[in-house]
């Protein structure tokens, strides 16, 4: 896979490079993953720190441009992408599985609720 970078901007307020870049040469058409790599290869950075926000590709051509974001530090990455671009990237936003895990009632307490509920109702009625 070769890779080619068309334009090159520097977004020094959101700390971050902007991309667009030509990928070549490939067999089927490559994951995220193996183009976030790639590119990683290509600007001497971390896998972690790049966004592949779009990837098109015409019908019939083994070539795809694609737009990229490339963060100076992971927390400014989170700070300004969306939580669906972070799981779309791969990357499982901050403390999202904890909340969730957190916020689902356990059977036992489910049980006291409803128990709760019929004496209310009780003390309604007399």
């Amino acid at each position: 896979m070769k890779i080619q970078i068309l334009t090159d901007k520097e977004n020094a307020l959101l700390g971050r490079r902007e991309l667009n870049v030509l990928v070549k040469e490939y067999g089927a058409t490559p994951d995220r993953k193996e183009i976030t790599k790639a590119l990683a290869g290509e600007l001497q950075t971390s896998e972690k720190n790049i966004l592949l926000d779009k990837v098109n590709q015409e019908y019939g051509k083994h070539e795809s441009v694609c737009y990229v974001k490339v963060y100076n530090t992971l927390d400014e990455k989170k700070k300004y992408e969306t939580k669906p671009k972070l799981k779309k990237s791969g990357e499982e936003p901050a403390g999202i599985a904890e909340v969730a895990a957190e916020t689902k009632p356990t059977k036992e307490e489910k049980k006291a609720a409803s128990e709760v509920k019929k004496e209310i109702k009780k003390e309604e009625k007399e």
